[in-house]
């Protein structure tokens, strides 16, 4: 046992089971604020937590403490807000018969294959071997984050089978079933497996219902790895290709094409009460702002002007309509310079918002 382990891991406290029939917890720490997931596991491969906690990679949980002792593995790691992309994608066929539109299924599939691409990169590559809906929390801000390593594993270039199933039937490739050693191709099955849920619905079994994306699935979950594409790369830009065919773009995933305002594009009702205290807040500040002019046009214009600044803000913050896709900087996965792109993008949103009220201002004084 790491004794500078076990004293780092003493500092968080269980708050509430997330799931304790597997060992997931909701806990915090006594020494920084905010809440953290600890995770407790029999079956795991201890290098792998200790590559995804050095590498911290975009779009995967932050780790902060890994520790092992008397063969359980337990480690703490970042409390991703947001809605899992199984209660997602049930929310919107219970809104819509049809649920997802396909331009919403590439949108989210893309997201997350990305996050697979930068796994396979790692030295030694990593691929996950559990990718399903209840594994991806989609987060307020537009971002796919894929959860749940404890099937995970290197790629070892060996020639050796899977001897234990770890995964999820129904997504598991045949390789996890003992047909084969799992390889990066284990997570292109799973990635078209979930990409034919999001389009056909979770009972589909046949590409042929997928539209425009129907040889995409097809191949990405062919029984043989060897006709399956090779990297998640080439998926990637097989199904962008076929999303910026479609014209005209349908709304896309959440975060990015849905008209519904920050706090509400989730169906998270903490997020929707908190969303509407904000918006609350927003116009009662905006009606109640004090104006050093009587006149009616400056006291109407002023008002506007104020109210329309904060939900900018609001705007640029929560990447609403895909508002990030408009600067490099705010696409970048570091998350350093993507937060300085937002802030460049919330300062040329707002100096874009002001001329714009003083050519409105100008235009109606001149009437």
């Amino acid at each position: 046992m790491n004794y500078d382990s076990f004293e780092q891991l003493s500092k968080y406290r269980e708050i509430a089971p997330i799931n304790k029939e597997h060992g997931v917890y909701l806990a915090d720490c006594t020494e920084n604020s905010g809440m953290f997931v600890k995770k407790v596991m029999t079956v795991y491969n201890r290098r792998v937590f200790d590559l995804l906690k050095a590498a911290r990679v975009p779009g995967t949980p932050e780790i902060f403490c890994i520790c092992e002792a008397n063969g359980t593995l337990t480690v703490i790691e970042e409390y991703i807000e947001g809605q899992t992309l199984e209660d997602f994608a049930e929310a919107m066929r219970l809104r819509e018969p049809s649920g997802l539109t396909p331009s919403a299924a590439a949108a989210i599939i893309i997201k997350i294959a990305q996050v697979v691409k930068r796994l396979h990169a790692l030295n030694p590559p990593v691929i996950h071997r559990d990718i399903k809906p209840s594994n991806v929390i989609l987060t307020e801000d537009g971002r796919a984050v894929l959860i749940d390593f404890n099937a995970a594993k290197f790629v070892s270039g060996s020639k050796s089978e899977d001897t234990v199933l770890l995964g999820t039937h129904g997504y598991a490739a045949p390789e996890q079933y003992g047909f084969g050693e799992s390889g990066e191709k284990t997570d292109i099955y799973a990635l078209g497996v979930l990409l034919r849920e999001l389009l056909a619905g979770p009972d589909a079994k046949d590409a042929s219902l997928c539209g425009d994306y129907a040889p995409i699935v097809e191949k990405a979950t062919r029984l043989d790895p060897s006709g399956r594409y090779d990297s998640a790369d080439e998926f990637i830009k097989e199904v962008e290709r076929v999303y910026a065919a479609a014209e005209p773009h349908e709304a896309i995933s959440r975060g990015s094409g849905s008209f519904l305002p920050p706090g509400f594009r989730t169906g998270n009702k903490r997020n929707m009460v908190l969303g509407t205290l904000g918006y609350a807040f927003i116009f009662f500040e905006g009606v109640t702002f004090l104006c050093p002019s009587n006149s009616l046009t400056d006291i109407i214009s002023t008002k506007v002007f104020f109210t329309l600044i904060c939900l900018t803000i609001v705007a640029c913050l929560f990447n609403y309509r895909g508002i990030w896709n408009w600067m490099p900087l705010t696409r970048d996965s570091n998350m350093i310079v993507k937060a300085i792109g937002v802030i460049l993008l919330t300062v040329i949103s707002l100096l874009l918002l002001f001329f714009a009220t003083i050519l409105v201002v100008m235009a109606l004084g001149g009437l």
